[in-house]
């Protein structure tokens, strides 16, 4: 396996480790680790020791950390404080510029200051978006042109991974009307939820 030479390569496997970090700290109800990082690396063969190494080497700013955390899931700014271990004052900085650029989208939080998700955009593989998408309508219910604004992805790809969830017999539900329909993906208990309520009797 050739050795990882670019330093752009580099930053991104580290963002990647990241990802991977954060998800762990989540597992263990832990802050994420704050990942010091040190001058030099040059990968030497093993994947599994290059991202070591680009973790030590590639100097991740404030927002590569926040844009790690989002990448994971949607997360408010008291969330990403925690995951990041960075100041509120700094992610709220980053997140400022993100939502400047284009690049994170508000799935909303009632009574809080967002919840937010990074737009992964058209370039991504299939299966990752087709992850996002069964993400998002997991959260909250959204209509398709919501959907392609979250996503970034073209309307095609989009309309696929609806079409996938309907193939694959999973619950994805209709919550609009004949003109504009709202896809909601519902949890086991959600769904349990749902049914049991459809069950009982009317009040009257």
């Amino acid at each position: 396996m050739p050795a990882l030479r670019d330093h752009d390569t580099i930053k991104q496997l580290a963002i990647q480790v990241e990802h991977i970090l954060i998800q762990l700290a989540k597992l263990e109800k832990r802050p994420a680790p704050d990942v010091k990082l040190e001058s030099r690396a040059r990968g030497t063969g093993d994947v599994t020791e290059q991202a070591a190494i680009a973790v030590k080497a590639a100097n991740l700013t404030v927002p590569e950390r926040v844009e790690a955390a989002l990448r994971v899931e949607p997360m408010t700014l008291a969330e990403l404080v925690e995951a990041t271990n960075v100041s509120r004052p700094k992610v709220a900085a980053a997140m400022q510029a993100f939502r400047e650029a284009g690049k994170i989208y508000n799935l909303g939080e009632p009574g809080g200051d967002g919840r937010w998700l990074w737009i992964i955009g058209d370039q991504t593989a299939t299966a990752e978006l087709q992850a996002k998408v069964e993400q998002i309508i997991g959260i909250v219910p959204m209509t398709f042109p919501a959907l392609l604004v979250a996503t970034g992805a073209r309307h095609g790809r989009v309309s696929g991974c609806i079409v996938k969830l309907q193939r694959a017999r999973r619950p994805v539900m209709n919550l609009g009307n004949g003109r504009k329909a709202r896809w909601f993906l519902p949890n086991d208990a959600a769904l349990e939820a749902m049914l049991r309520e459809r069950a009982l009797p009317p009040v009257r």
